[in-house]
């Protein structure tokens, strides 16, 4: 229960952070010496305003156990003399009052420095600085964020549609019908290549030295059979070849297109489907660009 007491009288001191009266001091004056034999602490004060959760002499008596720990600080500010004296067998004693006050310790540490205060103090101002700028940017993007949803997820025609709650179910659907869209474009590849193993990085690079490899010598066999010579064969059973110096288009100039396709089966010829020349013609088959002489310090050969 003392402990209980204490604690809250410890609490209650250090929460209201001020000084309190603590009452007279009686010294007594013997042949020039000095002598406390009593003390007079009034801590009525304290009790009536923790609710007395301990009696009057109780606090008393907290009082002056916290201030012998030096967790409350006793301070004397002036002096009287008593007008009452009394006479004792040891002899006359002369009474004097002293008044004090009892002050709690609130923390040991040392006061901030002023540089330190305004280091601080510089940190605050530019948070507030940097704060006013965020909040100044988070309104233009909530002022902007409807239109901008718009333009990225709603289609051309809506672009127009200001953003709001009750739009939103459409645009949940126009969404889950794009989405559905994009699901069965990628369903038959998902279905071709569901147990095909993923290539590692060593088998591309040979498959791309493969490509440059073997892209060259076709290219330079197409163009011999476009524009240098071409062999022909006179009948099936006879394989009599003639060497003519015409380009393949001069050959078939006069033939319809029939009796064209009709030669070039005869001689095995194959064509290019359309798969090889959508191949061609995309970005997999096109020359890499060059640079154009001086512009990385070097200079070509003519």
């Amino acid at each position: 229960m003392l402990y209980v007491a204490e604690e809250a009288v410890r609490q209650y001191i250090k929460k209201c952070n001020r000084p309190y009266g603590a009452g007279a001091f009686a010294i007594r004056v013997l042949s020039n010496s000095l002598h406390f034999p009593w003390t007079y602490p009034h801590g009525a004060d304290v009790s009536a305003n923790i609710k007395k959760a301990g009696p009057k002499l109780a606090t008393q008596k907290i009082l002056l156990a916290l201030t012998e720990k030096s967790e409350i600080t006793q301070k004397s500010y002036g002096a009287f003399v008593s007008s009452h004296s009394f006479t004792l067998p040891s002899g006359a004693c002369l009474r004097l009052i002293l008044l004090a006050t009892l002050e709690c310790k609130q923390s040991d540490e040392d006061d901030t420095p002023t540089e330190k205060a305004d280091e601080l103090q510089k940190e605050v101002d530019q948070s507030k600085e940097e704060n006013k700028g965020l909040t100044t940017s988070n309104r233009l993007l909530t002022k902007d964020m409807p239109s901008i949803l718009v333009q990225t997820f709603l289609p051309g025609s809506l672009v127009s549609t200001v953003l709001r709650t009750n739009s939103l179910p459409a645009l949940i659907s126009t969404l889950r019908s794009s989405l559905e869209g994009l699901d069965g474009v990628l369903a038959p590849y998902r279905i071709s290549f569901a147990d095909a193993p993923i290539p590692e990085t060593k088998d591309v690079g040979r498959l791309d030295a493969d490509w440059a490899r073997w892209r060259e010598p076709w290219k330079k066999r197409k163009k011999i059979f476009k524009e240098l010579h071409c062999f022909i064969r006179i009948t099936p059973r006879a394989f009599v070849v003639l060497m003519l110096d015409m380009i393949w288009s001069s050959i078939t100039e006069h033939l319809s297109l029939p009796d064209a396709s009709e030669l070039a089966e005869s001689l095995g010829i194959g064509f290019d489907s359309e798969e090889h020349e959508a191949l061609e013609r995309g970005p997999l088959c096109q020359p890499p660009a060059r640079h154009r002489a001086g512009t990385t310090g070097k200079t070509t050969k003519h």
